[in-house]
């Protein structure tokens, strides 16, 4: 008997699962991509309890009245101002996860469900939500709700923290790349050591693109040494720079890449917007039930200069 003509709507549940070997106890996820920039900063994010914004105090100049002096020299009185506060102001991102009752009770038994159908509705707003800000956090321009985008922070143009681009408030840049294979590395050692000269650290992730990843490693791949002779393998699993990992966002605006500190530029995520979903509540006119899921926080920088973005490769 032909499967092609059976009927997978929900009205037929019950039906399918006694017709059909249920392969998965959950549904394969055919449209969600990795998100490595989100995942990163998600690892050493900054939990915050509330506020309206984040004020950070800033370092910005020399005490210009430092001098040598001999004798009865007067000392230079000019009052110093060094300090300056970058502020970055919280923002929120939502959604909603909406089941009926008909569909509660059509899964509420699990010797005839496939699957946990609130639980996956769950899982699929958070990852949808995931994917949002982490496409967001490439926008060169941010809508005025959004997230900062790693664009506009690790910039040598873009005020960031309500302070103008330059000075010290500037990425290190190599804006005009070219040809990776002929330019890459050695644009890359530049930036590195850049950031390096700053004393600031070193960055601890390098994002860009597929295209430029694998330019990466087809350009370090003659230096491969083989440890077995037995079995021979091109192609490493995990690549570095410099000792730390390289790795490409799907998001990435084309031919550009940014050598991270995550010390330096921080997600701050809210105890009550961490991806929360709220209670379900059902509507007066409605057998139907609805619950809100919350992202609030911020991206924030608060060192440009131990940052670095390369620009115009190809």
């Amino acid at each position: 008997m032909s499967t092609a003509s059976i009927d997978t709507a929900r009205i037929t549940e019950r039906l399918s699962a006694f017709l059909s070997r249920v392969e998965e106890a959950e549904p394969v996820d055919n449209i969600f991509v990795d998100l490595p920039t989100l995942n990163e900063a998600m690892k050493s994010k900054m939990t915050i309890d509330g506020g309206r914004q984040s004020m950070i105090a800033l370092d910005t100049a020399q005490n210009s009245t430092i001098a040598s002096f001999s004798g009865y020299d007067t000392f230079n009185l000019t009052p110093q101002d060094t300090a300056r506060t970058a502020v970055y102001a919280f923002i929120n991102y939502g959604g909603t996860v909406t089941i009926s009752w008909e569909e509660m009770r059509e899964t509420s038994n699990s010797d005839v469900r496939v699957f946990d159908l609130v639980a996956h509705k769950r899982r699929n707003a958070i990852a949808s939500m995931k994917d949002r800000i982490n496409s967001d956090l490439y926008v060169a321009v941010p809508a005025a709700l959004d997230i900062n985008s790693i664009p506009q922070l690790i910039s040598t143009t873009a005020a960031a923290g309500g302070i103008a681009a330059g000075g010290f408030w500037a990425a290190q840049e190599n804006a005009a790349v070219g040809a990776f294979a002929a330019n890459g590395l050695v644009n890359m050692r530049d930036s590195w050591n850049d950031v390096v000269r700053q004393g600031q650290g070193t960055p601890d992730t390098t994002l860009t693109t597929q295209a430029i990843f694998q330019a990466y490693e087809a350009a370090i791949d003659p230096d491969v040494r083989y440890s077995s002779a037995d079995k021979l393998s091109r192609g490493a699993t995990v690549l570095e720079w410099k000792g730390k990992p390289i790795m490409f966002d799907a998001d990435m605006t084309a031919g550009e890449m940014y050598m991270i500190n995550w010390k330096w530029i921080k997600l701050y995520v809210d105890t009550d917007g961490n991806f929360n979903l709220d209670k379900f509540i059902e509507p007066s006119n409605q057998k139907a039930y609805t619950a809100k899921l919350v992202f609030r926080g911020q991206m924030v920088m608060d060192n440009r200069r131990a940052l670095a973005r390369l620009a115009g490769i190809t």
